[in-house]
């Protein structure tokens, strides 16, 4: 639910009644957990950086989740009229029916987010508090940025005795807020109350020494996280087609949305593959005998099967994970100027991955890659140039990357540029320029340009103001599962398709 304000939290304060004999792990649709496995994580992850500070991370796990391909819809029309029933027979005090109607819906339709936080909230106030934080989380999973399911989550992770982790969703809350002096004052509510469990109590007051202050919180001003980097669903998918010009037979491609802007470098360097690719398609299934044969190729000096070596550590292929020797090979290989390791080991140097963080190394190894054309290295370099991470913070170098990643189709080089265009940030502002950057990307496919398109049509900023062609772009966003562009359907009053 979304955070219930004075007159829903006292109405809501009535639910402290049993739900059904029916178990949470018997509601649940068969493979429902599964299906968003990698985004529970990424909640998880969330939390994690909240605690430590780390306002970068906490964006970049949302967009991985943002990036995951969203979970099948169920019987949309019959779960939507149940969660209207509820609440109707809430209204009329008949909550043990009301209580019915919840469950029924959020089991019809599990991948709808306002029902499963509306029964995430009633299992929390009926105070059943394990399976009101996985309903909670499982809403996180499916729309990240819901500031009011961050909140619930404080307050049952409060309630359970979790008084760090309460702190971290209430600053998630209050970051991802449509309104951040409301949600302050809502939690300042629980630090200073007496009645409310000691933990929420001091997870409330831990958050509200951490927050920004109020004026500078109300102030517009745009936090350097908005910088999108490239997500690790997309670090996948290159490497099922960074060895050949498209995906090696016999390799599953990652799930993507979004188009794939490496095929131009890959076609310039599909020239001179050699064997490697058959290779390791045959190692990465099993081959001990092609693993074998590239493992020769990598220790007699080929880069490209350095690489590939590389890649099969690195991802698990045919072996164990093992990041460090993974490391090894791209290292190898990248220093003989083989341009995919050189992002690779980037990414694992900036991840923290088979070594510790090392920003400056990272910077300059994308740069290398970038230099030659690779259009996630540019888009990283921008990030972390505005970031300030190996280097001292340069939104115009920024831009200039994103830029340069938006000309190679990268989608999120230009949502990036479009938003620095939009900011006047390290650029001249140009609102006309920021949305032709935003069409270009929300044409490829990514959710939050086309969340920008909708706007700026609804709003007149593209240079025409156009209602059905907000409406178009909104939903586009919303299949995407983007909650801010289901809202804009609400107020205009147009159907999610």
């Amino acid at each position: 639910m979304r955070i219930p304000f004075p007159k829903r939290q006292i109405a809501l304060a009535l639910l402290c009644v049993s739900l059904h004999a029916t178990t949470l792990a018997q509601a649940r649709p068969d493979g429902l957990s599964a299906a968003v496995a990698g985004r529970l994580e990424q909640v998880g992850k969330i939390l994690d950086a909240a605690a430590q500070g780390n306002a970068n991370a906490v964006w970049d796990a949302k967009t991985e989740i943002e990036e995951l391909p969203y979970p099948a819809r169920g019987d949309r029309k019959a779960a939507r009229k149940l969660n209207t029933s509820a609440l109707e027979k809430f209204k009329a005090d008949n909550v043990p029916a009301a209580l019915g109607d919840f469950e029924k819906a959020w089991a019809a339709d599990p991948s709808d987010q306002e029902i499963t936080n509306n029964y995430g909230y009633v299992l929390y106030r009926s105070q059943r508090l394990a399976d009101a934080e996985r309903l909670l989380r499982y809403t996180l999973a499916l729309a990240p940025a819901r500031a009011a399911a961050w909140a619930n989550l404080a307050e049952v992770l409060g309630a359970s005795g979790n008084a760090k982790g309460a702190a971290a969703a209430f600053m998630v809350s209050h970051r991802f807020s449509r309104n951040p002096e409301t949600t302050r004052q809502y939690i300042d509510k629980f630090a200073n109350s007496p009645d409310a469990p000691a933990a929420l109590k001091e997870g409330a007051g831990m958050a509200l020494a951490k927050l920004q202050p109020a004026a500078s919180a109300a102030s517009g001003s745009t936090s350097t996280a908005a910088a999108l980097a490239s997500t690790a669903s997309e670090r996948r998918a290159m490497e099922t087609t960074e060895l050949s010009a498209r995906p090696p037979s016999g390799l599953a491609s990652a799930p993507s949305t979004v188009a794939n802007p490496m095929q131009k470098l890959l076609a310039s360097l599909s020239r001179n593959a050699g064997d490697v690719p058959p290779l390791y398609v045959a190692a990465a299934n099993g081959s001990t005998e092609a693993r074998d044969t590239l493992l020769r190729m990598a220790n007699a000096g080929d880069a490209r099967a350095q690489n590939a070596v590389g890649n099969l550590f690195g991802f698990g292929r045919g072996v164990e994970v093992n990041s460090e020797l993974a490391n090894v090979w791209y290292r190898k290989s990248a220093e003989q100027g083989f341009v995919l390791s050189q992002f690779s080991l980037a990414w694992n140097q900036s991840h923290g991955i088979g070594a510790a963080v090392d920003f400056a190394q990272a910077l300059d190894w994308y740069r290398r890659a970038a230099e030659q054309g690779h259009p996630f290295a540019m888009n990283n370099l921008g990030v972390m140039n505005l970031r300030g991470q190996g280097t001292a913070a340069d939104a115009k170098a920024a831009f200039d990357w994103f830029n340069r990643a938006a000309e190679a189709g990268n989608a999120r080089g230009a949502y990036n540029a479009g938003t620095l265009l939009e900011q006047g940030n390290g650029t001249p502002a140009d609102a006309r320029r920021a949305f032709a950057m935003y069409m270009s990307a929300g044409g490829a496919g990514f959710a939050q340009a086309q969340l920008k398109v909708a706007q700026g049509y609804e709003y007149g900023w593209s240079g025409t103001q156009d209602k059905a062609q907000a409406v178009q772009w909104y939903r586009k966003a919303a299949q995407m599962g983007l909650e801010p562009a289901k809202d804009a359907l609400k107020r205009l009053g147009a159907e999610q398709e």
